[in-house]
């Protein structure tokens, strides 16, 4: 039953009325990790003839209580001829590097804080002091003394704090149990690494530990950009950690890892005078690529990982394989 009271004049002034209040503004729900038991993605295959490479990708962050499903897994790898290893880039510190640095280690510490008994809301714009104190909150409880950090140190901390605190974990889980059987069964590991020296410019370590302490540098910047952007990538992080546990592939292919980092990481090479070296990316796949076409020449099975951001694309190292002319079958 309708009831109208006071005729259409009143119905429209109760529409208006109605129209001029404030409307909550919409929530987009946050992702949430998934937990339990979980079998993580399906396997590619790539062959040459009879033999086989299983290849593996991974993801980091991923899910902190999952219990990884790796029972095909084991089985292949418990039963592989060899092991290859995800490829990565290690530094070699000479003897007088790390005599330069374990000298600079005291005032490099001290220069991580703020000068001057001074805290953040001191060296902070108010509003972005505000946002701060509601990420921090939410993501470190009530720790002070992160406090009394720099603002690039301080945005580090809250950075990696949230991943943990959203239920993930950085920990190399994946390559560790892989790592725990092959020793189990003697399968051997082929290591891809690739070392380059690292070169400690005393005095551009020691300028940048000055400008820091001395508060000559702008980290405001790139500390504002992590408190922008850390929700954004939380939610790129928890999607891809989920989708890595259910093996959704096609939301892998979606997300843009590479642009998931840090802001504060490259104001603070920078500073201490740290060179970038791009070369090495392509370095460490031709050692991958190299050390994959070994061994589908002579082995019946193999096992290999590799981040996922370093298989797939334009340039991924699966696409290098299929132009080499070998069999690729991707996951279900």
């Amino acid at each position: 039953m309708v009831v109208v009271l006071g005729g259409s004049g009143v119905i429209a002034s109760c529409v208006a009325s109605a129209q001029n209040i404030p409307q909550p503004e919409p929530k987009t729900l946050e992702t949430v990790v998934v937990t339990g038991r979980l079998p993580g993605p399906g396997l590619w295959q790539v062959t040459n003839g009879d033999k086989v490479l299983w290849l593996m990708g991974v993801v980091s962050p991923l899910p902190k209580n999952m219990v990884w499903d790796s029972a095909e897994v084991e089985a292949i790898v418990a039963e592989a001829d060899e092991i290859i290893a995800p490829g990565t880039a290690e530094p070699e510190i000479s003897a007088s590097d790390m005599f330069k640095m374990a000298l600079l280690a005291r005032s490099a510490i001290a220069a991580t804080k703020l000068p001057d008994r001074k805290v953040l809301q001191d060296v902070l714009p108010g509003p972005v002091y505000a946002r701060w104190v509601v990420l921090k909150k939410k993501y470190m409880g009530g720790d002070r003394k992160v406090e009394r950090s720099r603002p690039m140190f301080a945005s580090q901390d809250l950075y990696f704090s949230a991943i943990s605190s959203a239920g993930m974990t950085r920990a190399n889980i994946v390559w560790d149990r892989i790592a725990e059987i092959a020793e189990t069964n003697d399968v051997p590991v082929t290591q891809t690494l690739i070392k380059y020296p690292l070169a400690i410019d005393k005095n551009a370590y020691k300028t940048g530990i000055a400008a820091l302490a001395e508060s000559r540098i702008d980290d405001h910047d790139c500390f504002t950009k992590t408190i922008d952007g850390l929700e954004a990538d939380l939610e790129i992080m928890k999607r891809g950690a989920n989708a890595w546990a259910i093996g959704n592939f096609d939301m892998l292919r979606r997300l843009k890892y590479s642009e998931v980092r840090p802001a504060c990481k490259q104001t603070y090479d920078v500073v201490m005078g740290f060179q970038k070296k791009p070369e090495l990316a392509g370095r460490v796949s031709a050692a991958w690529l190299a050390a994959s076409e070994h061994a589908l020449q002579r082995n019946k099975v193999t096992f290999a990982v590799l981040p996922i951001d370093q298989m797939i694309g334009v340039d991924g190292l699966i696409g290098q394989l299929k132009a080499l002319g070998y069999v690729v079958i991707e996951p279900n």
